[in-house]
Order: structure tokens, then sequence, then C-alpha cells
């Protein structure tokens, strides 16, 4: 339907900075039906992908997750534990 009917909404959209199908979610609300929700998801899905810019396996995911929060933590515990004075 978007691709055939509403290129120039697109546009007029994508100029504005929003996409089509959030357009839609908000202006429909609970009049969407739960197939038309279906077919959008796999545009939904190419918005947070959009993101991505390397592959990682999940090892170096979560390798990744784990070092940063281990930073985060020592950084934090830091600031809030002094030396003692004895």
């Amino acid at each position: 339907n978007w691709e055939e009917n509403r290129q120039a909404e697109i546009k007029t959209l994508t100029d504005k900075g929003t996409i089509p199908v959030e357009h839609d979610f908000e202006t429909m609300g609970d009049d969407m039906s739960d197939e038309m929700m279906d077919n959008a998801r796999p545009f939904l899905m190419g918005k947070a992908s959009a993101v991505v810019d390397e592959e990682k396996s999940a090892r170096e995911i979560i390798d990744e997750f784990v070092g940063d929060a281990v930073k985060c933590m020592s950084a934090g515990s830091a600031s809030i534990v002094g030396k003692s004075k004895l």
C-alpha cells in the first residue's frame, strides 16, 4: 500500500523526519488490526538494525557489556568509597 498508493505521503513524512509506519501507528491507534501490525513489524526491525555497523558474535557482545559494566561499577565505587583515615 505505501509503495503503490502513498508515495507522496512517504516523501512528506520522511522530509519531516517521521517514519511512515510510526505515523500510521499514531494516527490509527487502537483501530489498527492485528494483520496490519504483523505486516509492519519487519519495517520496525530495520529501524533498530540501522544503527548496527559491525558484526560481532554473542560472546563478543556479552564480553563488551560485562567489561563496560565493570568499568562503570569501578568508577562509581571509587567515587563513593573513601580511604580510611586510620
